[in-house]
């Protein structure tokens, strides 16, 4: 991989279903339905043939955006997604039948990389910057040493994103 100290396009997929809100913690339920539904597609729920799970920055991301679920994709991701935007035409969450009567999909080409100028970002959805491991050394620090803490943890998402981008 060569280094690359400019900007590169990464190609974005996203699906939404405007009509059928839910709340985030229904995300999960939502990407284990697809996942039943589309079981050879490892890149929708990350578990292997094996019964390992798939390790890497994920091509497809499940959230809540303003409540609407909201499927991302990248890479590979875009695909799928395309197959699963013209075939899905319920979602079944929690024993809830819920037909879909609308539903969007943009696709888009986005700037990803380093730039001389400065941008100023917000998170659409929540941002799960503490794992298990992770919070417990959190709860130890004062509020100085838990900003420093938050923001390696953002920076080394962001090596991970950049690598999920093949951009180094």
């Amino acid at each position: 991989m060569v280094k690359n100290t400019g900007t590169i396009k990464v190609k974005i997929i996203q699906i939404q279903f405007p009509n059928n809100l839910m709340n985030r913690f229904d995300i999960p339920k939502f990407r284990g339905y697809l996942a039943k539904l589309y079981p050879k597609y490892t890149l929708l729920h990350n578990h292997l043939e094996n019964g390992k799970f798939r390790y890497g920055y994920p091509q497809i991301q499940f959230k809540t955006i303003k409540k609407i679920p909201t499927i991302i994709g990248i890479s590979e991701g875009l695909k799928i997604l395309k197959m699963v935007f013209m075939d899905v035409e319920e979602l079944n969450i929690d024993g809830r039948h819920q037909k879909i009567w609308e539903k969007s999909i943009k696709v888009r080409e986005e700037p990803f990389g380093q730039t001389e100028d400065y941008y100023s970002y917000q998170f659409l959805s929540h941002w799960m910057a503490l794992k298990e491991e992770n919070f417990e050394t959190y709860k130890q620090l004062n509020s100085i040493e838990r900003q420093v803490f938050l923001k390696h943890l953002i920076r080394e998402n962001l090596k991970t994103i950049s690598k999920g981008f093949q951009y180094r």
